[in-house]
């Protein structure tokens, strides 16, 4: 993409033009220091949860529609073993406890948050998936909801 530097009288750059695609873009310059590196990813590490605390989150749970999901969606979280898993129809993702509530997937990267009760009862799962929204299903209490 070719730019041009904006200088000013003592040679000082001042701005930026960027052509792209027929348009110009125009920035002026905001600060004389280099930006900060982005911090590296911390990858998440797999953990052996007892089965109890897997059967909590076992169960249906209904995204309600929005803007992210304009016909909602409803997911089963299953367990097998030691195994969750995410079923959305024929899809299956296994999931993968960081912790006693947040789990991942090692395919798409995304995170499940189990969100629980007074009562220790998983009630919902938030799905995080950026730069999505962050999208919360509802734990249905019976199958035929």
């Amino acid at each position: 993409m070719p730019m041009t530097f904006s200088r000013d009288d003592r040679g000082k750059v001042t701005g930026l033009t960027a052509y792209y695609q027929g348009n110009e873009f125009s920035y002026g310059k905001i600060s004389d220091q280099p930006p900060k590196a982005p911090q590296p990813l911390k990858r998440p590490v797999a953990i052996k949860l007892d089965t109890k605390l897997l059967d909590a989150c076992v169960g249906h749970y209904e995204f309600a529609p929005g803007d992210a999901l304009p016909n909602g969606l409803k997911v089963t979280i299953g367990r097998e073993g030691d195994q969750l898993f995410w079923q959305e129809g024929r899809v299956v993702i296994n999931l993968y406890p960081e912790s006693e509530t947040n789990f991942f997937d090692k395919i798409a990267g995304a995170q499940l948050t189990f969100i629980k009760n007074e009562k220790g009862e998983v009630t919902a799962v938030i799905h995080h998936y950026p730069p999505r929204p962050d999208l919360e299903g509802k734990k249905l209490k019976n199958l035929s909801e």
